[in-house]
């Protein structure tokens, strides 16, 4: 190996290693994604049991006081 072929292959070397580190330091990611969600969660209605739908509709039950 000619001596300007190692000089080339050390600073390719040197500027893997800075490139590296300057994004792992950087983070250059980090400017479109976030860490925070500004969603609401979803709501669920639960269905109305059979049970309380009888109840309403019996006509056995005093309405008026």
């Amino acid at each position: 190996m000619t001596p300007r072929a190692r000089i080339i292959a050390a600073l390719v070397s040197v500027a893997a290693v800075v490139g590296a580190a300057g994004l792992y330091w950087f983070a250059p990611w980090r400017l479109f994604t976030d860490r925070t969600v500004n969603e609401t969660l979803p709501t669920f209605v639960s269905p109305a049991t059979p049970e309380a739908s009888s109840r309403a509709t019996d006509s056995t039950t005093p309405t008026g006081p």
